[in-house]
């Protein structure tokens, strides 16, 4: 891999241990991906989650972040997309072992210089990259919404790709970085509009389930007009999720699909009853219900509000617990606004924090005896039927309504 001057002085240790860690993380993980040197960026997303780190890697963070300030101050601007874990969900059964390692994890995490902005689908809530530049983003979500709705650079630079990549101010130039790779290379079409970001989510969990590798990258025809970035959010999001993949085009939508040639590639049909399928509550009809999240990506003020319309002037059953996860500007614009406020009179509880799949679901289910949960989000509940639950994914409507009921409709 071919090193700059001052690439070549981090990594030697001459700018100190912490930059040297990063730039020995770049230059190997580069090399064996195949990258030819490295790319400066503006800013960085750190994804990294107590859930997945467990206390070796929050110990690991701590270690660098008692090293001098000027080591560890990262060379691109670093935001935080694993927030904190929601106090909260204490009185639910989150095990106090729990939450002290995600306090240590975020102490360490502010000592290393990050923006603690406790966003996670980023693109709703910082400045976005512009076309054709280079970031690291570490979530699913965020990573793809950015290749394929903005026009950016990254690869899936989860927990220490994303620090390293901060602290260095560097990227690994390969995958999605490199414009022969973010070429179509599979076509989906639809002849019909998916009606919410349920089915939406629906779709790109669809399409993610055909994908035969994560570097196929698929193109949508058949949209008839721009979804709105909150479609485009759960589309990504869900096809992250069920295909590992980086990034998609929408013919007329999104601003990469017409710069390269897809009209020889074969085209796949997606009818709309694979994607009612999807959404399905039969495996648990009619049983009782035990909880429904909404989240997986965070709720956006527009779905808050939709939320609280739906719930007006009904109580969500007694046996079911409601969560709903936003980021901290919702969170505080819906106390501003009493959304917040009339939300939890009808029985939901508006949580600012992490996923609930990151935030000890397993424990919480084990402590409550839950078995039965609902969520608008395919990439929600196939993680929550990992973690012990029965779990389905239908429309917001559909998870209000089997609230306030208390069984699944």
């Amino acid at each position: 891999m071919k090193l700059t001057d001052l690439q070549q002085q981090m990594l030697e240790g001459q700018q100190g241990e912490c930059r040297a860690w990063a730039m020995r993380f770049l230059v190997e993980t580069g090399q064996a991906l195949g990258a030819d040197q490295l790319t400066p960026i503006r800013y960085a997303f750190l994804m990294a989650d107590t859930d997945a780190m467990g206390e070796a890697g929050i110990n690991f963070l701590e270690q660098l972040a008692e090293t001098e300030p000027k080591q560890r101050r990262p060379r691109a601007s670093l935001f935080l997309e694993s927030r904190q874990t929601s106090s909260e969900l204490l009185k639910l059964g989150l095990p106090a072992w729990f939450m002290a390692l995600d306090q240590r994890r975020m102490a360490a995490i502010r000592r290393l210089g990050c923006n603690m902005d406790y966003s996670h689908v980023n693109n709703h809530s910082v400045p976005a990259p512009c076309f054709g530049e280079s970031i690291a983003m570490g979530s699913t979500p965020s990573a793809i919404y950015a290749n394929s709705a903005l026009g950016a650079r990254t690869n899936f630079e989860a927990g220490p790709a994303g620090l390293a990549a901060a602290i260095a101010g560097f990227v690994p130039r390969w995958g999605l970085h490199l414009e022969l790779n973010r070429r179509p290379q599979r076509v989906f079409e639809i002849r019909w509009t998916p009606k919410s970001l349920a089915e939406w989510g629906a779709l790109g969990a669809l399409i993610g389930q055909q994908l035969d590798s994560g570097e196929q990258i698929p193109l949508i025809r058949g949209v008839s007009q721009h979804p709105g970035a909150l479609a485009l959010s759960h589309l990504g999001a869900s096809m992250a999720g069920h295909g590992a993949v980086g990034m998609f085009h929408i013919e007329g939508v999104t601003p990469e699909a017409e710069r390269h040639d897809h009209q020889t590639l074969p085209v796949q049909l997606l009818e709309s009853s694979a994607v009612e399928q999807l959404l399905s509550t039969e495996s648990i009809r009619d049983e009782a219900l035990d909880l429904v999240v909404i989240g997986a990506p965070q709720m956006s003020w527009e779905e808050l509000l939709y939320l609280e319309h739906l719930l007006h002037g009904k109580t969500i059953s007694s046996s079911v617990t409601m969560l709903a996860f936003v980021d901290h500007g919702t969170l505080e614009a819906a106390r501003v606004m009493g959304v917040d406020k009339r939300l939890r009179q009808s029985g939901c509880q508006l949580l600012d924090g992490i996923d609930y799949f990151q935030s000890g679901s397993e424990p919480i289910r084990r402590q409550n005896g839950w078995h039965v949960a609902l969520a608008p989000s395919l990439k929600l509940s196939n993680i929550l039927n990992g973690a012990g639950y029965r779990a389905a994914s239908a429309d917001l409507e559909n998870c209000v309504n089997s609230a306030v009921a208390g069984r699944v409709l």
